[in-house]
């Protein structure tokens, strides 16, 4: 079984996936090269609060993994919550959001390429 820690990003390690994270109630114990659950590589940035699950191996030793990010009164969603709604924001001009009542996929940066595998379609 595991617990689920809240924690602080304290290194960012983009090339294994992981990070080292700082909790607080651990006398600022920082845990390090903890992998990140993910299905899409978007990593985290120093400072942010991420969610961990610690999984203890029978009191020898604990590993932990980066489960998300939870909302906060820092972090909340930038569109409206609604059932199947989908929005991931890529940087300041950059996000996809679809909206499943109105069928609209919305793709929105400073430039928008679609491609094929064998070639790029439209720019």
């Amino acid at each position: 079984m595991g617990d689920i820690r809240i924690g602080k990003v304290s290194a960012v390690h983009y090339e294994e996936g992981t990070i080292d994270m700082v909790f607080e109630d651990e006398e600022d114990t920082v845990r390090q090269g903890i992998p990140l659950f993910s299905e899409e590589y978007k990593m985290p940035e120093v400072g942010d609060l991420m969610a961990v699950i610690i999984q203890s191996n029978s009191g020898r030793s604990e590993q932990g993994y980066a489960i998300g990010r939870p909302y906060h009164a820092e972090n909340k969603p930038e569109k409206e919550g609604k059932k199947n709604l989908y929005f991931k924001r890529f940087s300041d001009d950059a996000y996809v959001h679809y909206d499943p009542d109105t069928g609209v996929l919305e793709i929105a940066a400073p430039k928008v390429v679609i491609g094929t595998l064998t070639g790029y379609v439209k720019e």
